[in-house]
């Protein structure tokens, strides 16, 4: 599952890299381990997500223990948001989990400052063989392989259906674009009123204005370099401007409340009926609301440029003392029908045919069987491959925009101030990586 991350500053990643040199050179980088009083392997492991997901993430821990009784888990998690300002604590410190969570957006940071293990010489412990090659291919960084994806995520919408009912409102069409998007926000809100919206405010979220940037022939990054054209991150931050003005979409306030996990979504908190969200994330809001929610192909105008990748992948900590052991575990979590059982598609279709397979056939809820049925319409109809990892330091350049996103829903700073400050500070970001 992916958040809104907020927290995640250059100081955090300056100490990651620096506390990695600084004990390379000691030889002090230590994941400790050892044994447990009855003489098993002690590992570590750690994951982001909701209650839920750790109740999913633990029952596969547990069924990696029954294959393998000589290893002992601690298991440790938090929310997205806090996640990562806590793995960089840990790397700093030489202190990282064994096995820990990663996603695309800092692979190549971390990968590049030499914490993770790489793991194409673990391919046997792994089953790599079960494995569709696609999704193991999300998980390389110049040729090497670092992470393996959990399963697929895809950009979409998510809208309650409840309140299209209410209103006697139609889901838009596939094909739909960004204006139909406003206008089918505004629909919403006028034909509700009150203090509710149509929409979450979405300017602060990168992949969303990835999509939007594709669609004109257009990219985030060339290399490791920012190439979005400023016209269009003007444009981008215009249009949710005007959703504001028009209430279309939630203000500032309310958005800026949207933190730590999809139970404090506009959402969830009953301030709008659509919130722009991944579609692995779309099964957490299972119990969190009443209403049927509905997953619809965020606006692309019928093109293909969207693509998927892995929310969460699992990895290695470089200087872990239980890499075989780790491997193993990947393995298992990824591959094993049982770990299926408790995990689900907690992070979208998994990589594993078999196991794909399996969850099909099984008693899935209407939000899961939705979610699978999502993916496989958007991969075939509206999805290219993947373009190049974003580089070193791409995930400041996400919580940069969340960031000069929300100053300007403030009025702290004016469109085309932020515009400036957002390539300004990007690029330096980028040369520092």
């Amino acid at each position: 599952m992916t958040g809104n991350p907020k927290t995640m500053t250059r100081r955090r990643l300056l100490t990651l890299g620096g506390g990695l040199a600084a004990a390379g050179l000691t030889g002090c980088l230590n994941q400790g381990g050892g044994k447990t009083a009855d003489g098993k392997v002690q590992m570590r492991i750690s994951w982001w997500g909701s209650a839920e997901t750790h109740k999913r993430q633990q029952a596969g821990v547990d069924a990696v223990v029954k294959h393998y009784p000589n290893l002992a888990f601690k298991s440790e998690y938090t929310d997205y948001d806090s996640y990562w300002n806590r793995l960089a604590t840990q790397v700093s410190g030489g202190n990282a989990p064994d096995v820990f969570s990663m996603n695309r957006t800092y692979l190549a940071e971390y990968a590049g400052r030499n914490v993770l293990a790489p793991l194409d010489d673990y391919a046997e412990q792994m089953d790599l063989s079960q494995m569709d090659p696609n999704y193991v291919d999300l998980g390389r960084v110049d040729g090497k392989l670092y992470g393996i994806g959990r399963g697929m995520t895809i950009p979409a919408v998510l809208v309650d259906q409840n309140v299209l009912d209410q209103t006697k409102l139609k889901p838009p069409a596939d094909n739909w674009s960004w204006d139909g998007f406003g206008k089918f926000a505004q629909q919403i809100r006028d034909a509700v009123g009150g203090g509710f919206y149509g929409s979450e405010d979405g300017s602060g979220r990168l992949s969303y204005l990835e999509l939007f940037t594709r669609e004109r022939g257009n990219a985030i990054y060339d290399g490791s370099k920012v190439a979005l054209p400023k016209q269009d991150l003007v444009d981008w931050f215009e249009y949710w401007a005007a959703l504001r003005s028009s209430k279309a979409c939630v203000p500032a306030n309310i958005q800026a409340a949207y933190q730590g996990g999809v139970q404090n979504s506009p959402l969830v908190k009953g301030s709008a009926a659509i919130i722009l969200i991944n579609s692995d994330a779309s099964i957490n809001f299972t119990g969190l609301i009443d209403h049927r929610l509905v997953l619809l192909v965020a606006p692309s105008n019928g093109k293909r440029i969207q693509y998927f990748s892995a929310p969460s992948m699992l990895s290695i900590f470089a200087r872990s003392q239980h890499k075989d052991e780790g491997a193993k575990t990947i393995g298992t979590l990824v591959t094993d029908l049982e770990v299926a059982k408790g995990y689900g598609l907690e992070s979208g279709p998994p990589p594993s045919k078999k196991v794909q397979d399996y969850l099909r056939k099984s008693d899935l809820d209407v939000m899961e069987r939705q979610m699978l049925d999502f993916s496989d319409l958007v991969t075939k109809k509206y999805t290219d491959p993947p373009p190049a990892l974003p580089p070193k330091g791409a995930g400041e350049i996400t919580l940069l925009l969340t960031r000069i996103a929300e100053d300007i829903a403030f009025g702290k700073v004016g469109i085309q101030a932020g515009a400036d400050q957002f390539f300004a500070e990007s690029q330096r970001m980028l040369a520092n990586a």
